[in-house]
């Protein structure tokens, strides 16, 4: 079986293994050497099976997700979801490079990321992060540095995708709670009526550049 050695840049904070057989954290091991009556086949013993998967050591275990390479193909962004940690399972972004192929943790936050998306020409990667009050879509260089926040919405970003040319980012949000709602919510008033007050997710549309959003898709079907 094969395994992944995490080896961290000199920045990089967390390091680990992550084996690619979806079988191999289990451990389990087979035993050839069972006694089977070969004279009796109803007194034969079935093989051994030991050290099966225990609900503590799947909780323990690092998943990767989310592969996607740099359009020049030299570099893998993808998302490495650590063991649960209290309630949470933290995921954060790793990068690969491809010729040397060595692995190095790309951000570090007290909270998560996720859905590293390229920009069309690869000199910037957007991503996810819930490191403020809402999941918003996050800018950095490949080079590293600070994640730049693009978004400044009172709702959660569910998916993004950038524009061909790279000036334009559309993602997925719900509408923003009216002023009256944020003081219902401020006041503890928290009846709702189902499918009346519920906000449906809606289409925006982001320039990178100015950083202002535009909402595309209204109306009770989209």
């Amino acid at each position: 079986m094969d395994n992944i050695r995490f080896r961290s840049s000199p920045g990089a904070k967390a390091r680990g293994d992550v084996n690619t057989d979806a079988n191999a954290d289990a451990n389990t091991d087979i035993d050839t050497d069972a006694n089977i009556d070969a004279d009796s086949g109803a007194n034969a013993t079935p093989p051994v099976i030991s050290n099966r998967l225990t609900a503590a050591q799947a909780l323990n275990l690092r998943n990767l997700s989310d592969l996607h390479f740099a359009p020049n193909g030299e570099q893998l962004a993808f998302v490495l979801t650590e063991p649960v940690k209290g309630t949470t399972r933290p995921r954060h972004i790793w990068m690969l490079n491809v010729h040397t192929r060595e692995l190095s943790q790309f951000t570090n936050s007290p909270k998560s990321e996720d859905s590293p998306r390229w920009s069309p020409d690869g000199k910037r990667l957007a991503f996810l992060s819930n490191r403020d009050e809402f999941r918003q879509i996050y800018l950095i260089s490949p080079g590293g540095g600070e994640g730049k926040r693009l978004t400044e919405t009172k709702q959660e970003i569910s998916s993004f995708a950038w524009s061909p040319n790279g000036k334009q980012i559309l993602y997925l949000a719900p509408e923003p709670k009216t002023d009256a709602e944020d003081k219902k919510e401020k006041d503890k008033d928290d009846a709702r009526v189902v499918d009346r007050d519920d906000k449906l997710t809606r289409l925006w549309m982001l320039d990178v550049e100015s950083g202002k959003s535009r909402q595309v898709t209204s109306g009770d079907g989209a």
